[in-house]
């Protein structure tokens, strides 16, 4: 094995980390359904904290996380935190 050297047994063993994931489709179909079908149960289930995103009645603020334990929000100003609040919708 190459990369971390890291192999589960009765996984795919693919040196190449690019044809990785494909070989494990083809291998282990089912166990790639079942991967992705729990995948999208966590994420619908994540959903129902801020609204419902996919249609566009989130009750959630782009960028704002409500994690402000130091409290600094407070400490800007009107014009700084909206520009710090466009920095953060725009890039993440």
């Amino acid at each position: 094995t190459f990369g971390l050297g890291l192999h589960i047994p009765g996984m795919p063993d693919e040196a190449d980390w690019t044809k990785a994931l494909g070989a494990f489709i083809s291998e282990q179909p089912a166990m790639f359904a079942t991967i992705l079908f729990f995948m999208s149960i966590a994420e619908g289930e994540s959903v129902g904290h801020s609204g419902d995103n996919f249609r566009g009645k989130s009750t959630k603020t782009p960028g704002d996380l409500n994690f402000d334990y130091l409290g600094m929000k407070k400490k800007l100003s009107p014009e700084k935190y909206a520009r710090y609040e466009l920095v953060e919708i725009k890039n993440g």
